[in-house]
């Protein structure tokens, strides 16, 4: 601003011009300086707008540079073990001496389920980090227009089992998300009601009479006439005196490819009272039904949950049928039974007290359940879950704890199923003449798993700099001005033909009456008069003093000079 106002001055200007260029010395003094004048006009908005950049580039040079986060994507195949798999349980005469070794397995994988923690039950996942599935049926949330319901995992989610679905091992680096398509059992309990020894409610299930405390394959004719087969209800009966389970076992092969089957039905009966003074229970009757669902998963490093779900879009049986059981794994129910301590005496057992107390089925109540009294829907809830969580626990005995195992063994099991499957076979139970089309082909009667594949997604989110393109071109504006400036006013330095000047007091003793001073010196630059006058003592003062008006100018005072101080002097006395 000096070499410009010092330009200015050499070839004439305006006063005001050159005092507005003068009193511009920062951004704050330049808003002042306008200020004062009232009337800025253009020069005093450029101005302004010329020392506005100085801070702009200043923010600009600290803010150019910012964090952001990078993600990089690939694609990966996952399996996941297939809740249609072999039903381990009714291999064990085929495992031969593993077979006792599958039963053990299967209930303690049930039974350690059961004793899992609220979180575990509450989570996502098991407590070996499979991923659980939720009762589409129980989801608040309204679909969109594709189907999918939105998992709200702040809320309480109801799970279709205690154990989850085993997957390959996920990454701990990467994001993952997946779809894939599954299936789980509910049940309808229209009928709970309470037995006790006045009540006319017998606690005998249908199945049960020709047996006593024992587990077997009981059967009871129901006909008139009792003498065809075809009038003959078979029932698969798992029995003891705490609890009982019985399910109608297949009857005919036309239940199996009939689209207008009917519900599997499965009898319950336990005892309610944990104290064991009484023989009061509950009994109720079920009705089992298949939920076919597409889940759509994301695993934040190993941590995964469903976020959305819908039903499935995909050709299935109808929900009539009950997946995995039919047709030829009706024992399912006996197993069940067995897998949770049959022989205690008329008290509940950790079946009975999951209905009531969840996270604390192996805590003796001292108290009445009261099954009967529960609402059936939450009722008929508890026993899905139960009857899903045996059943995972039982098509993957090593997978729940082990997970999936590596690609290469799953690429060699696909292949010696592919081969397997291509053989003719026979289903346990079933005749080999009989020409039968079932809607869901039987499971083959070797315990070997099924896995299917699904395409996911693996996304890595890792930190980086991120050049602020906005604030760049401010920075740009701003040191661009700011170099221009310095360079016109270096030009404007060199081509100058007149003496410098400054906003310094040796600037002001030129031609000044009241400075005694050697004549000479017009073309002195202003440090050199500085330099030349360092020793000259002046004062802003009434150099008048003796006069009745005074004058107050810059004068020297160190020769004896009259230059009266204005501080303390009368208020009264006049100056011109």
């Amino acid at each position: 601003m000096h070499a410009m106002a010092h330009w200015r001055l050499e070839n004439g200007e305006r006063m005001r011009v050159l005092d507005q260029l003068l009193g511009s010395t920062g951004l704050f003094a330049t808003v002042v300086t306008q200020l004062k004048f009232r009337n800025m006009g253009v020069l005093g908005f450029a101005l302004i707008l010329l020392w506005a950049l100085s801070p702009v580039g200043g923010q600009a040079s600290l803010r150019i540079l910012d964090y952001d986060t990078a993600t990089t994507i690939r694609s990966r195949t996952l399996y996941f073990l297939d809740r249609n798999s072999t039903y381990q349980r009714s291999d064990a005469t085929l495992l031969g001496s593993d077979g006792h070794n599958a039963e053990f397995v299967a209930q303690s994988l049930f039974a350690a389920a059961l004793g899992s923690t609220k979180d575990t039950q509450e989570g996502s996942m098991d407590s070996w980090g499979n991923l659980k599935i939720p009762m589409i049926e129980r989801i608040s949330s309204l679909q969109d227009l594709a189907g999918w319901h939105s998992i709200d995992h702040s809320s309480n989610i109801s799970y279709s089992s205690l154990l989850g679905i085993p997957i390959s091992t996920v990454s701990s680096d990467y994001n993952t998300t997946f779809n894939l398509e599954t299936w789980y059992w509910t049940l309808d309990c229209p009928r709970l009601v309470q037995f006790t020894d006045e009540s006319d409610e017998s606690p005998v299930l249908p199945g049960e009479e020709s047996i006593s405390n024992s587990s077997l394959l009981a059967r009871k004719d129901y006909s008139s006439h009792g003498t065809k087969r075809e009038d003959r209800v078979e029932y698969v009966v798992g029995s003891s005196h705490a609890w009982a389970l019985t399910a109608v076992n297949f009857k005919t092969f036309k239940y199996e490819t009939d689209s207008n089957i009917k519900n599997r039905m499965f009898y319950y009966r336990g005892q309610d009272d944990d104290r064991g003074g009484s023989s009061n229970g509950t009994r109720a009757e079920c009705q089992m039904s298949t939920t076919y669902v597409e889940v759509e998963a994301k695993c934040l490093a190993k941590r995964c949950s469903v976020d959305r779900m819908r039903l499935s879009k995909q050709p299935h049986p109808p929900k009539e049928h009950a997946m995995g059981i039919d047709p030829s794994n009706t024992f399912f129910a006996m197993d069940l039974h067995d897998a949770m301590n049959p022989n205690t005496f008329r008290l509940p057992t950790p079946f009975q007290r999951y209905f009531v107390e969840p996270y604390a089925a192996y805590t003796r109540l001292n108290a009445s359940l009261d099954l009967y009294k529960l609402p059936k829907r939450e009722f008929s809830l508890k026993m899905a879950q139960l009857m899903n969580t045996y059943w995972q626990g039982s098509i993957s005995l090593g997978e729940i704890t082990s997970g999936i195992p590596p690609d290469d063994q799953v690429l060699r099991n696909e292949r010696f199923m592919t081969e397997l499957r291509s053989k003719p076979q026979e289903t346990p139970g079933i005749p080999s003449d009989h020409n039968t089309t079932f809607l869901v082909q039987p499971p083959n009667p070797i315990a070997v798993p099924t896995y299917e594949s699904i395409n996911a997604t693996e996304s890595q989110t890792f930190p980086v700099l991120k050049c602020q393109r906005s604030w760049l071109a401010a920075l740009f504006v701003a040191t661009s001005a700011m170099f221009l400036s310095g360079v016109f006013g270096l030009v404007l330095e060199c081509t100058r033909k007149a003496p410098d000047f400054a906003l310094n007091l040796s600037s002001l003793t030129r031609d000044n009456p009241y400075i005694r001073l050697p004549p000479g010196g017009s073309t002195l630059d202003s440090i050199d008069r500085t330099r030349l006058l360092r020793n000259v003592r002046i004062r802003l003062g009434d150099v008048k003093p003796d006069d009745p008006v005074g004058y107050v100018a810059i004068a020297s005072y160190d020769r004896g000079e009259k230059v009266e101080r204005l501080r303390g002097m009368d208020r009264t006395r006049t100056f011109t």
